[in-house]
């Protein structure tokens, strides 16, 4: 088994320390709202989920960012980093990504990992960080093909 398989498991382990298990992307709402009532309705707002929001939006942005992280272009990893922190659509999705990001960018410090060092200092310069910022700076840091890391992304 390779490194990269490793370290790309631990990115999309449910067990990453990072609180997301606390966040539901909106389905307290949907319920609520009565725009999930039942099993096939819960079954079509986890779909458009899917397609529109993490597979239209933020796979294309992790594979983006990977490629920014790969090219050493922090100026864009900033851009893709604000861009994804605007496209929030509420100030509690926007809290959930700025808190999980902060708490794997803490994860990536407590590590101490010499190879990571780059990183650690380019996240630092970063007022608030995203977390698919910081998941795809881990990716692009431990080389892992950038295929390989948005599938990871999308499992997780």
């Amino acid at each position: 088994m390779s490194l990269q398989l490793v370290r790309l498991l631990q990115l999309a382990s449910p067990a990453l320390p990072v609180g997301a298990y606390t966040y539901s992307q909106g389905l307290e709402w949907a319920v609520e709202s009565g725009v999930i009532r039942d099993e096939a309705s819960a079954g079509r707002w986890v779909a458009d989920l899917l397609e529109h929001g993490i597979g239209g939006y933020e796979a294309p942005l992790v594979a983006a960012l990977i490629a920014a992280w790969q090219a050493d272009d922090h100026a864009e990893v900033a851009r893709l980093d604000a861009d994804f922190l605007a496209s929030r659509e509420s100030a509690e999705l926007r809290a959930e990504t700025a808190q999980m990001g902060f708490s794997l960018n803490r994860l990536l410090n407590d590590l101490g990992v010499p190879v990571l060092t780059t990183l650690r200092t380019q996240l630092a310069g970063l007022p608030e960080i995203a977390f698919p910022t910081v998941w795809s700076g881990l990716a692009a840091a431990w080389r892992i093909e950038p295929y390989d890391a948005v599938c990871g992304y999308l499992w997780a």
